[in-house]
């Protein structure tokens, strides 16, 4: 019996044991509780004071937080970016808050920023400065225009490398002297915040003296002349060194003065061109000369009263109705029987009386008028029946 109680005991405090050993083991295993931190808001700004427009940088620097939100405070959607950029579309003051929170969203934090937006100011463009010379190369004493074609300037400053300056937009300049010449243009911004610097070289040499231009000018000895005529032509030609004359009948000359004879009639447009000592200029002029062919001229006159003599030549007739008998009468006098204007070299002629007739070959010269005697007791007289023309006309006026 005292056996089974021992046995009953040493059971129990087997199980006591047991029991015991089983809660330390449980204890052991139960994880530690432990406390959740509160995440603190922090952030800072590009900028505070911005343009509309304008991109503005946030930066987080909370601690302990897992995720966060932003409001930008002018009805965007808001961002859960850690480190978001935004623009604002119109001026004002606009609350920023950020929000951050832990892992459990348990806990949170908020951190407010104003940001103030304003219309952004137009920067000023800077101007460039550019401009065109009239020419680049000039002679002393030349007037130089220089036109401005600067962008975004508003007034301007040019330096014209010889002492001299201008405020003018489009100025001119003279050098009164050679050399090489910087111009410089400088445009400035309308607040003279900004300008801009530009320039060029001008050359400048002495003026060269410039070559007058030729006047072709001269006269003809005669204008109206017969053929074989020695026509001279006087140079009055200014300002010319050489010259070209074109006699309108295939001929030329180099002469400052040259003569010519004309061959054949017709009306020649001779031409005189002058040139000016380089050639570079010339002048050219000129006149019609008329050439007829050469003649001369032939009177007939008698020294014996009683007489009318009908003289043909060339097919014309006339009459001799008067008498000179103590001088030589002159061609054109009246009584006498004239021939003008009669072609050069030999013709026939025949005169009659009442009596008797007179032929012969005469010569025409030139310019000459020659007189022809035509003696009575010469005279061829008529055969037996034949009645001179002059008779006729004679016996009809006695009728």
């Amino acid at each position: 019996m005292l056996n089974k109680m021992k046995k009953m005991i040493k059971s129990n405090v087997i199980l006591l044991l047991f029991a015991v050993l089983c809660f330390t083991s449980c204890e052991k295993q139960k994880p530690e509780t432990t406390t959740e931190p509160t995440p603190i808001a922090s952030f800072y700004a590009s900028t505070t004071n911005a343009n509309v427009g304008d991109n503005i940088s946030f930066t987080n620097n909370s601690k302990d937080a897992d995720h966060c939100v932003w409001n930008f405070g002018d009805g965007s959607t808001p961002s859960t970016e850690s480190n978001p950029c935004h623009a604002y579309a119109s001026k004002g003051v606009y609350n920023v808050v950020l929000t951050v929170y832990s892992p459990s969203e348990e806990k949170h934090d908020e951190m407010p920023m104003s940001i103030t937006v304003t219309e952004a100011t137009p920067e000023e463009p800077k101007p460039t400065a550019l401009f065109s010379a009239s020419t680049t190369n000039a002679n002393v004493g030349d007037n130089i225009c220089f036109t401005n074609k600067s962008m975004n300037a508003d007034h301007y400053v040019w330096d014209f490398g010889d002492g001299q300056t201008s405020q003018e937009s489009n100025p001119c300049h003279t050098y009164a002297s050679k050399g090489a010449y910087y111009v410089k243009l400088t445009a400035y911004s309308p607040t003279n915040g900004k300008h801009d610097e530009t320039g060029m070289i001008i050359n400048v040499t002495e003026a060269t003296p410039e070559e007058p231009k030729p006047t072709a000018l001269f006269n003809a000895s005669i204008t109206n002349a017969s053929v074989d005529d020695v026509i001279c032509f006087t140079n009055k030609s200014m300002n010319a060194h050489h010259y070209e004359w074109d006699f309108g009948d295939g001929q030329t000359s180099t002469e400052p003065n040259p003569c010519h004879a004309y061959s054949s009639k017709g009306v020649y447009y001779v031409q005189l061109t002058a040139y000016s000592p380089t050639g570079e200029m010339c002048d050219v002029t000129g006149m019609n000369i008329n050439v007829e062919e050469a003649t001369g001229s032939i009177m007939f006159w008698m020294n014996s009263p009683g007489y009318i003599v009908t003289v043909e030549l060339d097919g014309i007739k006339k009459e001799i109705n008067g008498y000179y008998p103590n001088y030589n009468p002159e061609c054109g006098d009246e009584g006498c029987a004239t021939f003008n204007d009669l072609p050069v070299g030999e013709h026939y002629y025949r005169a009659e009386s009442y009596d008797g007739w007179w032929s012969d070959y005469i010569t025409i010269e030139k310019g000459v008028c020659k007189r022809m005697l035509l003696l009575k007791g010469k005279a061829t007289p008529f055969k037996d029946g034949d009645m001179p023309e002059v008779d006729k006309r004679m016996a009809e006026r006695i009728e």
